[in-house]
Formats: C-alpha cells, structure tokens, sequence
C-alpha cells in the first residue's frame, strides 16, 4: 500500500514539470524570457496584449506548485526510510520544500494581479512584474538545499539495499549546485545571473525539469513493498 502511495505522489514531479512548460511557453509566451531590461512600456504592452495567457499561467503555476508538494512528500518519506528516527536531512528537506513551494506559489499570485487589472498604470504593471519574476526564479535557494538533503541522505544509507542507488545521491548534489546561481537575480538586471539569463533561469529550469523526471522515473523502478519493510 505504501509503494502505491508514494508513486501515486512521485508522479506528481513530472505533472509539475509538465505545468511549468505550459505555463511560460505557449500560455504566456515567455520562452526565451523577456529582459529586466525592457521598459515599462514594452511590458505594460506585453500584458494587456496576453491577458487570457497571463490569467491561465497564473493557474498553472499556482497548480503545479500545490502539486509539487506531492513529490516532495514522497522523496520526505524516503529519506526518513533512508535516516531512521532521527532524520535531520528529512526536516531539512520539509523545511526548504515549504519554502521553495509558498515563493514559487507566490509568482503565480503577481502573475494573477498582472492579469486581474491590466488596466493599471505602466508604473504599477512594471513593479508588480518584478515581484513576478524575481519571486519566479529567486527559488533556487530552497531548491539547492532540497537536493542536497536528498543527496546527503541517499549517500549516508549504509544498508546492504539501499532506498535509493549511490549514483542519485551524487546526482542530487550536482542538481544542487546547477540550481544555485537563480538566487542573484535579484541583483543583475543583465547577463547570465539575470532573470532571462543561461545561469540563473535557463541551467536551473533546465535542470529542475529533469531532476523531477530522473527521481520519479528511478522511485518507479526501484521502490517496492519488499524494499520498503526491509527498510522500516
């Protein structure tokens, strides 16, 4: 019964992955990303241009946020399997989860507001875009430390079977430092470590996507009720 709860809540990474290329390709139009660049003109235009667009990536961004705690419930799961009765890597994992979850939540909320009112001012439509964006990407902090707790989980379960193969602890570490560089565009308004730029938004999103994918696809072949009573 557990085996089928957790794929059941692990399938919810690729739904995730899935909602997010919805959501900033085809309903908003946002692949590649607009520059912090642009003025408040071309943005205040680019939404009241988009409104049906931006209203929906709003839904699927707030949707695949709540959906995401799925995953993340069930990766918790293993790694207290992983840890045992003391599991501060788990709590780690919770603690930033909820973080990463309740930011990227929040950009759907801004996109919502962008969409609600078009009729706003520039100055109104610009400021509201920039908590948008930053909220959007900023993220990367509680989504490093996510993987590294997996990581550093997996790595530390010494059992003769382990929850989860060595090669995704190693794994989850290397997505963890991919994911890093998001956290500064709330500095640069250009080049790499921008919103729009290959460090910051293009490498994490990239790789967030895959991470998602990589640990559904080796939960679904590895975890069975066997697996999991010789673990508890």
């Amino acid at each position: 019964m557990l085996t089928k709860q957790i794929r059941i809540c692990i399938s919810a990474g690729p739904a995730t992955a899935v909602l997010l290329i919805v959501a900033l390709w085809p309903l908003a139009q946002f692949i590649p990303p607009p520059s912090p660049l642009l003025d408040a003109d071309w943005y205040a235009e680019f939404y009241r241009s988009n409104v049906i667009g931006i209203r929906m990536t709003a839904v699927a961004l707030m949707l695949g946020s709540t959906v995401s705690v799925m995953f993340y419930a069930a990766m918790a799961t293993l790694t207290k399997r992983m840890e045992g009765e003391v599991g501060p890597w788990t709590m780690t994992l919770l603690v930033a989860s909820a973080i990463g979850v309740t930011t990227f939540f929040c950009s759907g909320v801004f996109f919502a507001v962008l969409g609600f009112r078009p009729e706003r001012s520039v100055e109104e439509l610009y400021l509201i875009n920039d908590f948008a964006w930053i909220m959007l990407v900023i993220p990367a902090f509680p989504a490093s430390l996510q993987a590294f707790a997996m990581g550093i989980a997996t790595l530390g379960d010494k059992r003769a079977r382990p929850i989860l193969p060595r090669w995704t602890g190693y794994l989850n570490l290397w997505f963890g430092m991919l994911f890093l560089p998001g956290f500064l565009v709330g500095v640069f308004k250009s080049g790499p470590l921008a919103w729009n730029g290959v460090l910051a938004f293009w490498i994490p999103a990239i790789f967030f996507g895959l991470w998602l994918l990589v640990l559904a696809w080796v939960v679904f072949q590895r975890i069975d009720d066997d697996l999991l009573k010789s673990q508890a």
